[in-house]
């Protein structure tokens, strides 16, 4: 008979369950499978902990990085006025923004969702910026999130969306 140090269920039904023993460490039985070990593990005395769904790290860190994905290319308002931040036109911005940094003095046409607008060195300076500001304080948040995951703070995908809102 083996030592049994502890016990978690492995399913609702609790048909299966994940023991540890001081013999053999960590053993996945079942009732059907290894009834020898289920009655052992009934016989032991040591309390069961329920089954609890645990989401996988590498799980929490997709779902975090699709929030910030979303978060980053979910657009942005610069001095009243909404700016798209997709990746084509975090693209565009850039450019344009190189541009007005080599031509000084310079006035760029600039499209929006509402039209054609006269934007100057001054006014596409502050967008870049907040654009690069705002696509920063993204990554930062998911390198901040990704931490949190290897440091066991963050465990579930309302942890994450949490997270992100705080963003705004």
């Amino acid at each position: 008979m083996l030592t049994i140090t502890s016990a978690r269920y492995g399913n609702a039904e609790h048909s299966a369950a994940v023991i540890k023993t001081a013999e053999r460490g960590s053993i996945a039985i079942s009732e059907a499978d290894t009834p020898e070990l289920w009655a052992d593990m009934i016989a032991s005395g040591v309390a069961i902990d329920a089954f609890e769904v645990i989401p996988v790290a590498r799980q929490l860190a997709a779902m975090s990085a699709e929030q910030r994905f979303n978060k980053e290319t979910g657009g942005i308002v610069v001095n009243g006025r909404e700016i798209a931040t997709d990746r084509a036109s975090q693209g565009m911005i850039a450019n344009a923004f190189s541009y007005a940094t080599a031509v000084p003095g310079i006035v760029t046409k600039f499209k929006t969702a509402d039209g054609f607008v006269d934007l100057s060195s001054s006014e596409l300076t502050a967008i870049a910026v907040a654009v690069g500001a705002h696509v920063q304080a993204c990554f930062a948040k998911e390198a901040e999130i990704a931490a949190a995951i290897d440091a066991g703070t963050i465990t579930s995908f309302q942890d994450i969306a949490t997270a992100y809102a705080a963003l705004g």
